[in-house]
């Protein structure tokens, strides 16, 4: 089981966002930390003003984490470490 919490805090207000892309970049990093977590654990989501006009999202989980010689790679398009 992998509980997901979301913290945000109050009085955030509202953002004008591309609703649809922020989804898909959402559930693609709370399902890659769930399956960084094989064991379970726990997804953290938070929002943060980040300056005047906007806003920072992170995803935090307590899986192992990306291994160093992996990480100049991650942003690469369609690279996975992930079976086929």
């Amino acid at each position: 089981m992998h509980p997901l919490s979301v913290f945000a805090p109050p009085g955030l207000g509202a953002i004008q966002v591309d609703r649809p892309q922020v989804l898909r970049a959402l559930l693609a990093l709370v399902e890659n930390a769930r399956d960084a977590m094989p064991n379970g654990g726990t997804i953290l989501v938070t929002a943060q003003p980040v300056g005047e006009d906007r806003l920072g999202l992170s995803v935090h989980d307590h899986g192992a984490g990306i291994p160093e010689a992996v990480r100049p790679r991650i942003f690469e398009p369609f690279f996975t470490t992930k079976p086929k």
